[in-house]
């Protein structure tokens, strides 16, 4: 079997703004050539189609990342990063031969980070991301065979997963330290806000009408609250 081949360009540049702010993009162009396709996204729809896993398949990547990084200006320190981005596959077999978003294809990925000295013992920080959801193939309609719903697939990778974002919080209290000690206390929220991103849909008959069909999310998290002690010697 011979070895795939991937093409890659990483252009980009960067500036300041009154030695304060630093500006920069990067643009990221990928070409993949007869690579090998394993694990989910190999696996053709759940309608009768051949299994396609370990397949050779086609990719092409653009990405396009913005940051805007304020440097520290007294005691705040923050930036917010921004990435454009399409990856998309191709498959004999899959899609009918057509393009379709990765799995893992994110359109739009914002990242917002703020650190705030708050004396000579207090770090406070908040992080806040968000994201497109990933791409997915969701059934665009049912039958009945025997007695049984089947689910109906048509375009490859066609539907989204709901939007994901969240904000984390933390603050962190410097312990004594010394020449050959330090220590440190980090009290924590993971998703402040508790937003119940989506981890999975699924899809049943509605049990008070077969007729229409029900879209189940499930979600892991809401908040998690945790401290961390840390030390060096």
């Amino acid at each position: 079997m011979l070895p795939g081949r991937m093409n890659s360009a990483f252009p980009g540049h960067h500036g300041y703004v009154q030695d304060r702010i630093v500006w920069g993009q990067k643009l990221r162009r990928q070409i993949l050539r007869s690579q090998i396709l394993q694990g989910q996204d190999s696996r053709a729809h759940e309608s009768g189609r051949p299994n396609t896993r370990n397949a050779r398949y086609f990719g092409n990547s653009r990405h396009l990342k913005l940051l805007f990084f304020k440097k520290k200006v007294g005691k705040l320190t923050g930036w917010i990063s921004y990435t454009l981005s399409r990856t998309e596959l191709k498959l004999d077999g899959v899609n009918n031969g057509n393009w379709y978003p990765a799995r893992q294809d994110r359109t739009h990925d914002i990242s917002l980070v703020g650190i705030y000295q708050a004396g000579k013992k207090w770090t406070l920080s908040a992080t806040w991301v968000y994201y497109t959801g990933n791409a997915v193939t969701f059934p665009s309609g049912k039958y009945q065979v025997d007695g049984q719903t089947a689910f109906y697939y048509t375009e490859r990778n066609a539907y989204r997963m709901p939007a994901y974002h969240r904000m984390d919080v933390a603050a962190t209290l410097q312990g004594k330290k010394t020449k050959k000690f330090e220590s440190s206390w980090t009290f924590s929220v993971y998703n402040l806000y508790g937003r119940e991103n989506a981890y999975s849909i699924v899809f049943q008959n509605d049990p008070n009408d077969p007729e229409k069909t029900q879209a189940l999310q499930y979600a892991l998290f809401r908040f998690i609250p945790s401290v961390t002690y840390n030390f060096k010697f």
